[in-house]
């Protein structure tokens, strides 16, 4: 993680003509002053980028992706599985967030791509 906030507070923050001009906190959150927005977005990709690429989703997760993909909604899911609705959102929002995915298609999707939910 060290070497991630390196490159982002060499990469992050340069300007122009000048060399280290701030912090790197304001452009690891995106504000930096309303300048450079499009490097911290290339640099905010770059990160997602590689922790989704090492995501391991838990055995509830695959399952509940598996069902998704499926058809099945979370209610549906929650009555195949026994959890409340709840809990199978839940689980679907840590795989969205796992495998940097925008929505639950999404998640299914790239979950399908790495290999991590088989059907029989």
């Amino acid at each position: 993680m060290r070497l991630l906030f390196n490159i982002i507070f060499i990469i992050g923050i340069r300007g122009p003509h000048e060399t280290m001009v701030c912090d790197p906190i304001p452009a690891f959150f995106g504000s930096f002053l309303g300048r450079k927005r499009w490097e911290v977005r290339m640099i905010s990709n770059a990160l997602e980028t590689h922790f989704a690429s090492k995501a391991v989703l838990s055995n509830r997760e695959c399952e509940v992706l598996r069902w998704a993909a499926e058809g099945k909604t979370s209610y549906e899911i929650g009555l195949i599985l026994g959890l409340t609705e709840r809990t199978i959102n839940f689980h679907i929002a840590r795989s969205i967030v796992k495998l940097g995915a925008s929505n639950k298609t999404n998640a299914v999707v790239k979950a399908m791509q790495r290999g991590l939910i088989e059907f029989a």
